[in-house]
């Protein structure tokens, strides 16, 4: 199984692996990560990822500032270019409680969901 986590926390990312790496028997190998959404695309160009699990908020590239839409314009343009590898399962992050209800409806309308 190949999963890219993108997300612009490093800390929650590496949280992330270790939480995937001991619970759910998956090797570090198989887990790429990315901390914004030119990269994202860039690794999606590149080869097929299982799982994506994506931050709601990020940057568009290193250095600038997230953005709060960024997550969703990313998903808008997943699902419309043939340019990127889509993956089978989709799962939105947030570490801000009051973004899921904003932002679930946006996610569940591509067949996704959003956790805190």
């Amino acid at each position: 199984m190949n999963i890219l986590i993108v997300d612009d926390d490093v800390a929650r990312s590496s949280s992330l692996i270790s939480y995937l790496t001991s619970y759910g028997r998956i090797h570090t190998s198989e887990i790429t990560t990315a901390t914004n959404i030119n990269d994202a695309k860039r690794l999606l160009a590149a080869c097929y990822f299982d799982v994506l699990i994506l931050d709601v908020m990020l940057p568009k590239r290193d250095g600038e500032t997230a953005n709060p839409n960024a997550g969703i314009a990313f998903l808008d343009y997943l699902n419309r270019t043939s340019m990127l590898k889509k993956p089978e399962k989709i799962i939105g992050l947030t570490a801000r409680i009051n973004d899921i209800g904003r932002y679930r409806v946006s996610f569940e309308k591509h067949c996704l969901t959003v956790i805190e």
